[in-house]
């Protein structure tokens, strides 16, 4: 009897063990199935997270025959997986960011048409492109970069046109003595105007000479407090 009972004790012995090394051989194999950590992509979840659910339902027993190597492969594959998960979130993110800012962009007026009447307009384009990323703006197309640029310019340029005062030298908004005395020191060649805009606005004849004609004319506007036609 007590033979008996040895033996049925080591036949269920065996084939526990057999069945163990049957379970952790199969969890094995589906581990090493699965990518090398450098080369898992998102694409690789359900497997991974199938490797890791058949391992989890192993017992205690089995789980110490599935080797080292195999157990460590699934957490570096795991590891690679949040992390490939991490760079994918994080792209569709720049992308989307980057991708609202270029509609933005593109739904200004060409340079051409820009007016003053879209200033708002630019400079929301504008704040938004800044608080984009290094990495967001570098998906920012060149095209939509340069349009933003271009439309920069042309309201600065419609800005200077709707505030432009003939004989408004230093650009303050009222002709007088003080743009009087900067248009004498121009007709006398003892100074120049600092920028092609104040060149303008010195040159009030339009001749493309800053001379007696314009600082008489400047004086003139000065001292009468009239507007220069």
């Amino acid at each position: 009897a007590d033979d008996e009972a040895a033996l049925a004790a080591a036949e269920e012995a065996a084939a526990k063990k057999a069945a163990d090394e049957a379970a952790a051989k199969a969890v094995e194999d589906k581990i090493n199935a699965l990518p090398a950590a450098d080369d898992v992509a998102t694409t690789d979840k359900d497997a991974i997270e199938a490797a890791r659910a058949a391992y989890d339902q192993l017992t205690d027993d089995q789980k110490a025959l599935v080797s080292e190597e195999a157990a460590k492969k699934l957490a570096d594959d795991e590891a690679a997986l949040a992390a490939a998960e991490e760079a994918a979130a994080k792209k569709a993110a720049d992308e989307a960011a980057a991708k609202a800012v270029e509609d933005k962009i593109n739904a200004l007026p060409a340079a051409d048409d820009v007016a003053t009447t879209d200033k708002d307009a630019i400079e929301a384009a504008r704040a938004a492109y800044d608080q984009l990323t290094d990495d967001q703006k570098a998906l920012v197309s060149e095209e939509a970069a340069k349009k933003l640029a271009d439309d920069e310019a042309a309201l600065a340029a419609a800005e200077e046109a709707q505030n432009f005062v003939k004989g408004d030298i230093n650009n303050d908004g009222v002709v007088d003595t003080k743009d009087a005395m900067l248009a004498i020191s121009y007709a006398k060649k003892n100074s120049s105007p600092k920028d092609d805009a104040q060149f303008k606005r010195a040159d009030v004849n339009g001749d493309g000479v800053l001379d007696t004609k314009d600082s008489m004319a400047i004086i003139r506007a000065a001292k009468n407090k009239t507007e220069i036609k």
